[in-house]
């Protein structure tokens, strides 16, 4: 079975979804789709993790037809209400893990979000490998190379 990029983007804004509403971040705020928006673009290319200012921010900018220095001020909005709302806690202990501020910056969310997501759409994915393509059964006394 097959699965088309249609289907990983779906599947990867899904997870995103899933772990922005855990931080109580409301689809209403922007900071939500530039969130949901950078966790895919960091999933297709990691390295974009080390250039969140200079490459990311202003890829997610040219998306929306905003200003770069928007991006980064509607996610630290969301994130400073994530933290009121006690979503920071709550993703912590569902992640099991520990942010080294009281409220984590955009790029440490994005960073833990798009690994997070990577790890189960991973695991998803072999998941669904596993199921549609038959083991091959050897005889006892042979070695499949």
């Amino acid at each position: 079975m097959e699965i088309d990029n249609f289907e990983i983007d779906d599947m990867i804004e899904k997870l995103a979804m899933k772990y922005l509403s855990l931080l109580k971040i409301s689809p209403s705020v922007n900071g939500y789709h530039y969130f949901k928006c950078g966790i895919k673009k960091i999933y297709y290319d990691s390295s974009k993790k080390f250039k969140v200012s200079k490459v990311l921010y202003p890829e997610i900018a040219k998306e929306f037809n905003i200003e770069e220095s928007l991006v980064d001020r509607s996610m630290r909005h969301a994130m400073k209400m994530s933290f009121k709302r006690g979503g920071v806690e709550t993703l912590e202990k569902y992640i099991n893990f520990k942010f080294p501020c009281a409220i984590p910056t955009p790029r440490e969310i994005l960073c833990v979000l798009s690994d997070i997501v990577k790890k189960e759409l991973r695991k998803s994915l072999m998941e669904t490998t596993k199921k549609s393509t038959p083991t091959q059964q050897y005889p006892k006394n042979t070695i499949a190379l």
